[in-house]
């Protein structure tokens, strides 16, 4: 299992990429592992809004 600053590290460099059908697959993706994990008490619901947060934008707070 990831450790939450390898989860952060994915997330940014998904954020990085060039925007386009990849990224936004990436992204959709992402996302439905994080909801995954937190459903298993992988990770917590404020982890996965931040990690969700970087996938989105590349940065934890807004």
């Amino acid at each position: 299992m990831e450790t939450p600053d390898t989860l952060v590290s994915q997330c940014r460099n998904v954020a990085k990429m060039p925007d386009g059908p990849q990224k936004d697959s990436m992204k959709e993706i992402g996302e439905e592992m994080l909801i995954e994990r937190e459903q298993r008490g992988e990770i917590t619901a404020a982890l996965r809004e931040q990690l969700v947060r970087i996938l989105h934008s590349g940065v934890e707070s807004e």
